[in-house]
Parts: C-alpha cells; structure tokens; sequence
C-alpha cells in the first residue's frame, strides 16, 4: 500500500532481476495498455503521469524504511529469485532507484515528477518491450 492504495509491485522487476535481459524499460508497459488509457495525450494517460509521480514520492520519501526491509528480506532470504545477482548489488541498484540524484538528496513534489516523466517516456518508447511482447 501507498498513501493508503493498494498497488501491483512486480518485485523481481523492481529488484532487477528479470527473466530476459534485453528488456531495458524501467518499468512495463504496453502500447495495449497506453492505448486503453487515451494514448500517450489521453486524459487517463496524464492521470497515469500523476499518479506515478505521486506514488514515486511517496516511495522516495520513505526510501530509508524500503531499503532496510529489503536488506533484511535478503539477509535472511537470499535464495529469492529477486536476489539472484547477489544482495548488495540488487539493494545499490534499489538505492538509485529511489533516490535518482544521491541517498542524501530528498527530492520535492515537481523533481519527483520530472524524474517520474523520465522514466514513463522511456518505457513508453522501449523497443525491447515491443520485441518481449511479440514474442
């Protein structure tokens, strides 16, 4: 749950261990899924930005809390297949998720967006989904 709603996490995504490698995105989406929004300047896509952007900042600003729960969850469970590139370095790859600019750099409302933005444009025009989809 974030700010009380309840959202999909796909942690072997989050955590970057994937099945399949060439798959660059930041996150998953599909063109069926952009088109079911509006297309990129649909209304319900624009609603999707915002609620991305404020989902990202509520996770941002309790990063140090997310970060210590999936140390301990990879101490104590290594074997996960979210872990299989080793703890350290899937907790380093979530720290520059989560705080984009620095661990000490606490991002507000509008940088949360921007760097939100960011990462919807480039999964919006990941040709590795594309090519993982038809497949």
């Amino acid at each position: 749950m974030i700010n009380g709603k309840l959202v999909h996490i796909d942690f072997g995504f989050i955590l970057s261990s994937r099945m399949v490698n060439f798959e660059t995105a930041p996150f998953k989406i599909t063109n069926d899924v952009i088109q079911l929004l509006g297309g990129i300047e649909g209304e319900g896509f624009k609603r999707f930005r915002e609620k991305m952007a404020e989902g990202f900042q509520a996770i941002h600003q309790d990063n140090e809390k997310i970060i210590v729960l999936v140390q301990m969850l990879g101490q104590s469970q290594q074997d996960l297949p979210c872990f299989k590139k080793g703890v350290v370095p899937t907790i380093k790859e979530l720290k520059q998720r989560l705080t984009p600019l620095g661990p000490y750099i606490k991002l507000n409302k509008t940088q949360c967006a921007y760097q939100m933005n960011v990462l919807i444009n480039e999964a919006t025009a990941s040709w590795s989904t594309a090519i993982y989809d038809k497949w």
